[in-house]
């Protein structure tokens, strides 16, 4: 539901002295609706995106005035296939339908970083919620950061890491090198960093062997 005040800044231009609701807002709070309805599908909607694909016949019924309250309706044309949402979504007004239009999107898993696009992060590694990843970092696969963590620019994290929550790992450091045992022979080894854990500029630590 939107209450539609006149005192919404679109207002100021669209238009002056005939204050009109824009229909691209109109679309943007179905897709928005939709998305809503799409995320209750899953059982944990917060780890998840709905990204908005097309829309085929809008339609702008009635003009949106200020004072009117729009209420957005939206349901499934057909059950939802590999992550893609067809849906049919209204908009109405004192009643009536104001605006219609058939909707798609995608939804789609978010690793719900914060990082750079400058930075690389292997879509396999497991990064938790509230991660702060500045440019030139490289995370690699068979990674997990847990939340809160923050790692500064040209950090390299490789195979191996488990970083837990809350670090801080400052630019240039190299997390879970290959290990420096003479004795290592490729098997599968870690590098276990605990929580509220600090790694200072240009450290390197290597992975743990046996």
């Amino acid at each position: 539901m939107k209450n539609v005040t006149m005192n919404e800044d679109f207002f100021v231009g669209h238009f002056p002295g005939s204050p009109v609701m824009p229909g691209v807002l109109q679309v943007e709070a179905m897709a928005q609706c939709g998305g809503i309805l799409v995320l209750s599908t899953v059982p944990d909607p917060e780890n998840y995106l709905t990204i908005f694909m097309k829309m085929d016949n809008v339609k702008f019924k009635q003009k949106v005035l200020p004072g009117d309250t729009l209420i957005f309706k939206c349901d499934l044309i057909t059950p939802i296939r590999r992550g893609i949402c067809h849906m049919q979504a209204y908009a109405y007004a004192n009643g009536k339908v104001v605006a219609e239009a058939e909707l798609m999107a995608q939804i789609s898993k978010s690793n719900n970083t914060m990082n750079q696009p400058l930075a690389y992060v292997h879509p396999q590694a497991k990064i938790a919620r509230n991660v702060v990843i500045e440019p030139f970092t490289t995370i690699h696969n068979n990674v997990t950061i847990g939340s809160g963590t923050w790692i500064g620019s040209n950090v390299t994290i490789m195979e191996g890491a488990r970083i837990g929550k809350n670090c801080r790992i400052f630019p240039g450091a190299v997390i879970s090198a290959i290990p420096q045992d003479l004795k290592f022979e490729g098997e599968d080894s870690l590098t276990v960093i605990g929580d509220n854990t600090t790694i200072r500029e240009c450290v390197t630590i290597n992975r743990g062997t046996k």
